[in-house]
């Protein structure tokens, strides 16, 4: 056989490995990826679903506590939307507060503080 043959069949062997393990890499890396992935979105509802079920349970409580005895629809209906507004913005607040990132690369730029709009 010609040199030329075998340093061909060589390379070509050696390239075929290469871009097999380059793929296993690759799947490997990848399934790495979004396990990694879903463990971080888990983290963060565990802390909305608490607040959220605080919030709601607070709701109930409020909405127990109206009285409708001698009451119209329309002071009924009041009363059940002050319950529900004061809940959901107090549940929107927290949800935006939650999301704010506190480390100092955050909160510091070049020795000041960042400013957000």
């Amino acid at each position: 056989m010609p040199i030329d043959t075998i340093i061909m069949s060589t390379i070509d062997y050696i390239y075929s490995k290469y871009i097999y393990y380059m793929k296993k890499s690759l799947i490997v890396l990848l399934a790495f990826c979004f396990c990694l992935h879903g463990i971080a979105q888990v983290k963060d509802s565990k802390k909305s679903d608490k607040i959220l079920k605080e919030y709601a349970d607070n709701g109930c409580k409020c909405v127990d506590s109206i009285n409708t005895y001698n009451k119209t629809k329309e002071e009924i209906a009041i009363a059940l939307n002050r319950c529900i507004d004061a809940q959901a913005g107090a549940y929107q607040l927290s949800s935006k507060l939650m999301n704010i990132d506190l480390s100092d690369t955050a909160m510091k730029a070049g020795g000041k503080r960042k400013e957000d709009n």
